[in-house]
């Protein structure tokens, strides 16, 4: 049986001079579920933290090393790394509340 995984896929922008397009990198992560149940709200938030936490690690530090403000670039990147995740996450939540419903029936 296969783990549940959110896959968490983006691209994001590397750091380029004003003058010279930025080139795309991509990057990507799994996000384990197995251990949840998605159709209990508190659950849901563990796993909101977990994307959060892989977005945090795939794109560049929010405050970078020296500086006082946070990064356009990795404010950018956290917000698409969680995007791209969100379809996923909703379809999860959808067959676990399902599932959960269908037992709650029988």
């Amino acid at each position: 049986m296969s783990k549940p995984l959110i896959a968490l896929a983006f691209l994001a922008a590397a750091a380029a001079t004003p003058s010279v397009a930025a080139p795309q990198t991509s990057a990507a992560a799994r996000v384990s579920y197995a251990d949840l149940d998605l159709a209990r709200p508190a659950d849901r938030k563990i796993l909101d933290r977990r994307v959060t936490r892989a977005a945090e690690k795939l794109c560049p530090p929010l405050v970078p090393t020296g500086q006082l403000t946070r990064s356009v670039e990795a404010v950018r990147c956290l917000a698409a790394a969680k995007a791209s995740a969100q379809l996923q996450r909703s379809r999860a939540i959808a067959s676990a509340t399902t599932s959960n419903l269908a037992a709650d029936s029988r």
